[in-house]
């Protein structure tokens, strides 16, 4: 072949490639130049969720219970890695949380392992923690740009996002109440759970620039949108008091060793709740460690039967019904039998004399269960049932702050013949047959308090908005009259009795008049009723005169005490001493017993408003 015709192959085979190579490349850069964009972006771009700050939680004096606190977010990109190992244990070195450097070590070793067994080998990037703290991360962040020399250096797989994570500042202290929030800032049980839509800030999603290793490049993580924050919420709580019910509620753990011990105080003027103690509990800031049991609020999730604690509700229904009168009597035999129905009272148990013809003051301050099963018995069921539940009894009250049973108070009638019926009514009097949660009860006391009137319980009294400032009050609520100002005076004063003389002295308390009333109740155990299984309580208020707290004391199989007046009273007044002593103002012991307006140093507190 000549050298022309060579020369001409050579020119025609460049042209044909030439005109190849630029009609593929047409076809790349222009007719589906977005087809391979969008391969590109996969490789090269990350999509990351940004979360708004949290509202804070803050009780209403101002304090901090609950806030957001600034961390890094650690994640590697798993396949990516040459000895995982190696990486696992110098990141562990850098965490000075030694129980959270364990955990970042062990789950980057679970995680390589898996990758190897599946044979995955895309890039595949995992999340480490969110709990890096600000220290930390700096510490993590030099290593990396140290290894950015090193383009072969595993730690240049390492990447530290923003992120926040919640803390309690007092730590255990209403957790039951609170609730805690999980790894993606969900709000878990409590309020944190029921508020979650208020608390939550907005997310945003953030795309961030990586190179072909996975590593992000600089500048490429702003967002042109910002994560707004969630609202904040204020509370009814008074943290002292809280701490008084969480160190008295200890203490009673210790002491009498019960399954559960339950503590809450109310403000019966406004629904407020102060305070509210369910033991046992956990930390929120470590959740992870404790069984699931503890994070449930007792006082709201928790139906018993209240035994004598109910007697006062249901003398209250009968006068307000009519069909008792206050100077008429039943008679107590001990042992009453009646038809099938078989009722003793609580002196056969202690072998003392039966309390003979009584009035239904003395019934109450006595504690008869006769007594009271006859009184019950005279107030048509249908209307003992409604007066109960006039009450807040045996129904949700949407506290908001948790799972809530509503209890209940009747079995279907359709199921019962007329000895049941009446059985069930008779056993209602003396506070059995029926089911109640502890807030219910305090509830219920606290209308006795309140010239007859319920008001709805409340937790949350404001919501502030963290963009403008601005705090929208929620005002208390009246759930309606369950008794008459004349029988809530009425049955008052036979509380303050019962106090003095009766089954609840232990419960007094110096310089203040006490209203209130002891309970047991055995509990319903292997088909039987265990006297050696109940539910003791103590509910009652003060100053009698003029009420400002009702508390109600709660503790579920004590080990040491079998009765109210032994166990629960004496913790009701432990705890209204020290709300006394730490909470009220000083006086002079020669004024009244009737206690001061609480003073109001918070910012928080609004003027009370009132709706029905």
């Amino acid at each position: 072949m000549s050298p022309c015709v060579r020369c001409a192959s050579a020119m025609a085979f460049i042209t044909v490639s030439t005109l190849m190579l630029a009609a593929f490349l047409f076809r790349i850069q222009v007719s589906q130049s977005g087809v391979y964009r969008k391969r590109a972006e996969k490789i090269w771009s990350r999509v990351v969720k940004i979360r708004g700050r949290r509202g804070d939680i803050v009780s209403r004096r101002g304090t901090l219970l609950a806030t957001s606190v600034r961390s890094e977010r650690l994640e590697v990109n798993l396949n990516a890695l040459k000895d995982p190992t190696s990486l696992a244990t110098q990141l562990s070195l850098l965490i000075s949380d030694r129980q959270l450097a364990q955990d970042i070590s062990s789950k980057l070793l679970q995680w390589a392992k898996k990758s190897r067994e599946q044979r995955v080998q895309k890039a595949r990037w995992i999340l480490l923690s969110r709990r890096v703290s600000i220290r930390d991360a700096r510490a993590i962040s030099e290593r990396i740009r140290q290894a950015q020399r090193s383009k072969d250096s595993d730690w240049t797989k390492v990447v530290l996002l923003p992120d926040q994570i919640r803390f309690y500042p007092l730590d255990r202290s209403a957790a039951p109440l609170l609730g805690f929030t999980d790894g993606d800032g969900v709000g878990q049980y409590g309020i944190e759970r029921d508020w979650d839509g208020v608390l939550r800030g907005r997310e945003v999603l953030v795309e961030r620039q990586v190179d072909g290793l996975g590593r992000p490049l600089e500048g490429t993580d702003e967002s042109p949108l910002e994560a707004r924050p969630g609202h904040s919420l204020i509370l009814t709580l008074d943290e002292r008091i809280q701490a008084i019910l969480d160190d008295v509620m200890n203490e009673a753990m210790k002491e009498e060793r019960p399954r559960a011990a339950i503590a809450i105080v109310l403000d019966p003027r406004t629904g407020d709740i102060l305070g509210l103690s369910s033991k046992p509990d956990f930390d929120p800031n470590d959740y992870s460690r404790f069984p699931y049991d503890r994070f449930v609020n007792r006082g709201l999730a928790r139906a018993f039967e209240p035994g004598s604690s109910l007697k006062p509700l249901v003398a209250a229904v009968a006068l307000e019904e009519g069909a008792f009168s206050l100077t008429e009597r039943v008679r107590c035999e001990g042992t009453w039998k009646s038809g099938a129905m078989s009722i003793r009272c609580w002196v056969v148990q202690k072998r003392a004399a039966a309390h003979g013809f009584i009035s239904v003051g003395d019934a109450l301050r006595h504690s008869c269960n006769i007594a009271m099963a006859k009184i019950a018995l005279k107030v048509p069921y249908e209307k003992l049932s409604e007066g109960l539940r006039r009450m807040g009894l045996g129904r949700r009250l949407s506290l908001r702050a948790g799972l809530e049973e509503p209890g209940w108070i009747d079995l279907p009638i359709q199921r019962q013949t007329a000895s049941q019926r009446r059985h069930q009514q008779a056993t209602i009097g003396f506070g059995q047959g029926l089911a109640v949660t502890p807030l219910q009860m305090v509830v219920a006391y606290s209308a006795l308090a309140h010239y007859g009137i319920v008001m709805k319980p409340r937790l949350v009294m404001g919501i502030r908005n963290e963009e403008t400032g601005q705090i929208q009050w929620l005002a208390p609520k009246k759930m309606g009259r369950a008794v008459s100002p004349l029988v809530a005076a009425r049955i008052t004063d036979y509380l303050v009795d019962a106090v003095k003389r009766g089954t609840g002295v232990r419960a007094q308390i110096e310089g203040v008049t006490v209203a209130g009333k002891t309970g047991t109740a055995t509990k319903f155990y292997k088909g039987r009723f265990d006297p050696e299984k109940v539910i003791v309580s103590f509910c009652g208020y003060f100053p009698a005169e003029s009420p400002k707290y009702v508390v109600g004391i709660f503790l579920d199989e004590p080990k040491r005490g079998q009765w109210g007046g032994e166990v629960a009273a004496p913790l009701f007044a432990k705890v209204g001493a020290q709300i006394l002593r730490r909470v009220q103002p000083p006086r002079p012991p020669s004024l009244s017993p009737t206690l001061t307006a609480l003073p109001s140093s918070s910012p928080f507190l609004p003027q009370p408003q009132w709706t029905q």
